[in-house]
């Protein structure tokens, strides 16, 4: 080569290589920013939870009707179960979360255990509140002052030491994990309660049933990954953010080849290699599809991938996507707590978005036992001003973490469409659902 063309070449180098490097540390930061927000998002809604169990409580110290009293116990354990889902979802190990763990779970099953007797409340029944809510009070604070830590940079939440180790965050004073702990040792000393509902130890020591299997390396990680999403497709795919939840995943960042600054992110399971989530954030372009091409589209997805005992139960479209809600079915029985949720991009049916960590939890065969009421005999069960359709037999989670064979009945009254669930072997009335309709699809509430 002509030395005189020597220099400038170097330069030309020099310069490319500085915009691939500009370009791959935009491409991480942005990635570290959306697994922050997430992340954010989570911690908040947790705090909200626990502040409105805080809340509740101390409205049960103060009231003086069961009826009332019943009401905020519901909301109690609701609000407890939400709690501890979205705990599950922070980037911290169990010896951190255990004891936060193990006092939102109890605070669930007393309240359930409480509305089921439906009666004053008596001086034992005040002393255990009280110690719940005193609880509730810590746990509270020690969540608002960590969540300041956040928001002042002192703690950060996320992929702490990946970032740091890449030189896309800066180190934090204190991680996450550390400021859990410091949680963990205070929620040690709260009481251990008395009540007939006893203490479900497995809705703390829960394990996902799906997850059969060997450990799975990363590299075989990469080809589930693939497989899923089309290796004609893939440009390449890089090592994301491992979770150390209760499903132990995989992190995975997939480059597509058409539009590179764009990734896929997927998370696998690294017992089994289940798809635990996928998120394609890629513009979508006009609306082309309705809500039937849509479902069409989710249905032959799903059957592609080998779920072909799976039914789609609900959909709607948000923005530009559809999200259609599946459902496991076994004995001709719809399996609510077994759930998978897709989403479709309306510009070309693509599926832009995969959620199985419900069914990642729950799914497993079980052993159903042959109705003790027939669907008329149930049907009997409901309100006379209600007129219902035929009923089908459904499978649904109850408050406590458990299940209950009921038969789900369409109902119409003024005009508003209702889901009622009749026990399959009491006839008592497990739940209500009202139906909300629209051009986008349907809601329940």
């Amino acid at each position: 080569m002509n030395r005189r063309w020597i220099i400038p070449f170097l330069l030309c180098a020099i310069v490319i290589t500085g915009v691939w490097g500009i370009a791959q540390y935009r491409q991480k930061n942005v990635y570290q920013i959306y697994m922050q927000n997430q992340y954010q998002r989570m911690f908040y809604e947790l705090l909200d939870h626990v502040e409105n169990i805080q809340v509740d409580f101390s409205k049960v110290l103060v009231s003086g009707s069961t009826e009332q009293n019943n009401k905020l116990f519901s909301d109690i354990s609701r609000q407890s179960f939400s709690a501890q889902e979205k705990l599950n979802q922070l980037p911290v190990t169990h010896s951190a979360l255990n004891k936060t763990s193990k006092f939102l779970t109890q605070t669930a099953d007393y309240s359930s255990s409480m509305v089921k007797k439906n009666e004053p409340l008596n001086s034992e029944h005040l002393e255990n509140v009280t110690d719940l809510y005193n609880n509730a009070v810590k746990l509270t604070g020690e969540l608002r002052t960590l969540f300041d830590k956040m928001a002042d940079g002192s703690v950060n939440i996320g992929e702490v030491q990946k970032g740091v180790r890449l030189g896309i965050v800066k180190a934090p004073t204190k991680t996450l994990d550390e400021e859990f702990q410091k949680v963990h040792e205070k929620m040690t000393e709260y009481p251990t309660l008395i009540y007939d509902g006893p203490f479900s130890e497995h809705l703390i020591e829960q394990k996902p049933r799906e997850l059969t299997g060997s450990q799975i390396t990363f590299d075989q990680a990469k080809k589930i990954a693939a497989d899923f999403i089309g290796a004609d497709k893939i440009k390449d795919i890089r090592r994301g953010s491992d979770s150390t939840g209760f499903i132990k995943t995989y992190g995975l960042e997939v480059i597509p080849k058409e539009n590179a600054v764009n990734p896929i992110y997927m998370s696998i399971t690294k017992t089994g290699g289940h798809i635990a989530w996928m998120l394609d954030n890629r513009h979508v372009g006009s609306k082309k599809l309705s809500l039937e091409e849509i479902n069409q589209k989710a249905v032959e997805f799903m059957n592609k991938k080998g779920f072909k005992d799976m039914v789609p139960t609900y959909s709607m479209i948000n923005n530009d996507t559809g999200v259609v809600n599946f459902a496991y079915t076994q004995d001709k029985v719809i399996i609510y707590p077994d759930l998978i949720k897709i989403k479709v991009a309306l510009d070309n049916g693509e599926i832009v978005g995969w959620e199985a960590q419900k069914y990642l939890m729950s799914h497993r065969a079980r052993k159903i036992k042959q109705p003790l009421l027939t669907e008329d005999e149930a049907s009997k069960y409901i309100s006379s001003s209600i007129k219902t359709k035929e009923g089908r037999l459904a499978l649904i989670p109850t408050d406590n973490g458990n299940e209950v064979l009921t038969y789900e009945f369409k109902g119409d009254y003024r005009g508003d469409e209702f889901l009622i669930y009749i026990n399959a072997n009491n006839g008592n009335e497990e739940k209500i659902l009202k139906l909300i309709k629209s051009k986008s699809g349907t809601l329940t509430i």
